[in-house]
């Protein structure tokens, strides 16, 4: 069979290439800004353990009901909730039904809730290894159970960031992670956390393993603004925030994003991010209620993962040495988790004779695994 191009079939060519090459460059253009709503968790800043629990109780039966009533709505402006911590899911699970804690997995594996690898709001530096691995065991077996497809994780308000855990974060699952700081009762200046080097990088450990981060230079406005930990408290001002943003020289990208709302909130429901995607998205920008994992996967998307300078640094320890101020307590919360490498190992031994004996335990090995998800919450100070 023989073919030949005549001169429609190369104009035609043409015009499918220019068509191509523009719809890509007009997308380029458009500016694309997401929004994420969350509740920034201060464990026992506000309440006792049980006002935390109606907290957390009532927040995800409101976004839940939020999701479904505005499915009917385009993918962008559908509402999006997102769980700072795992201790959220944690305890809806201990206080709903099963059918109940089945329709918040629903809405996790849909993409309108999102839970990350870190249990609480959680200091790093003054962990052990094996604590940090430990204190996300709970949220991997949930992740596996259930096909969450989980890939945040975030240490949020602190002004400071360990170098290793990026590869502890990437070895367990997590791809990408956002950090809004304080700015506040620390001795980083100001001066560095309004000038970032970087704003969105490779966060990679010394093993080369490592994962996407978001961290905007601290806007002047404080953490209510750009940089800091509530990002959208301000969901409009976010919007023209994220603009000023996009396309300069600090972060030469189209697709820009806001996160965290509640701040120091006890407890956060609105509606507001809806109908701000709704209201500020024209022709020349889309703005999209975010899952966080969203604005991570376009921006990979648009933009080589490989192009993004990669940041290879420790940046010291800040409120990571607030458990000092328990050093008795923290020293032995340090030692128990030496002690359950022994425990499991004389528990496997035994397993093998008793097959159910493994099992009994498990009660206690997930009480172990919250436990250290829970101490080093960053409230210590």
């Amino acid at each position: 069979m023989s073919f030949s191009l005549t001169p429609r079939i190369v104009l035609a060519m043409i015009i499918v290439l220019a068509l191509a090459f523009t719809s890509k460059e007009l997308t380029a253009q458009q500016e694309h800004i997401y929004l994420a709503n969350d509740n920034h968790t201060d464990y026992f800043w506000s309440g006792d353990p049980q006002t935390y629990v109606n907290v957390a109780l009532n927040e995800i039966d409101y976004y839940l009901d939020q999701a479904d009533a505005t499915d009917n709505l385009a993918p962008p402006y559908q509402s999006r909730y997102n769980l700072d911590g795992a201790w959220y899911a944690y305890d809806y699970k201990q206080h709903r039904t099963p059918e109940q804690f089945e329709r918040l997995m629903s809405r996790i594996r849909s993409g309108h809730i999102s839970i990350p690898y870190n249990f609480f709001v959680s200091t790093y530096g003054g962990q052990p290894t094996e604590a940090i691995l430990r204190g996300m065991y709970w949220q991997g077996q949930l992740d596996r159970e259930h096909s969450l497809n989980i890939s945040m994780a975030v240490a949020m308000e602190n002004q400071t960031l360990p170098l290793g855990l990026s590869s502890l974060w990437a070895g367990s699952g997590a791809k990408y992670s956002w950090k809004g700081v304080c700015g506040c009762a620390s001795p980083v200046t100001r001066d560095l956390l309004e000038n970032r080097n970087h704003e969105i990088y490779n966060y990679q450990g010394l093993d080369g393993s490592g994962l996407v981060m978001k961290w905007y230079s601290l806007s002047p406005g404080g953490s209510r603004r750009l940089g800091g930990y509530a990002e959208a408290t301000a969901p409009y001002i976010a919007v023209a925030d994220c603009e000023a943003k996009s396309n300069t020289p600090a972060y030469p990208y189209s697709i820009t994003g806001a996160f965290g709302y509640g701040w120091d909130d006890l407890e956060s429901l609105t509606n507001t991010f809806v109908q701000a995607a709704q209201d500020e998205s024209n022709s020349n920008r889309q703005v999209y209620v975010s899952n966080e994992h969203d604005f991570f996967e376009h921006f990979l998307s648009t933009y080589d993962a490989s192009s993004l300078p990669v940041e290879t640094a420790t940046y010291g320890n800040d409120w990571d040495m607030d458990c000092e101020a328990l050093a008795a307590v923290t020293a032995n919360v340090r030692r128990s988790v030496e002690k359950l490498r022994t425990a499991e190992a004389l528990a496997s031994v035994v397993s093998v004779v008793d097959e159910n004996f493994y099992a009994a335990s498990d009660p206690q090995r997930e009480a172990a695994w919250i436990a250290l998800g829970s101490f080093w919450e960053h409230n210590f100070g």
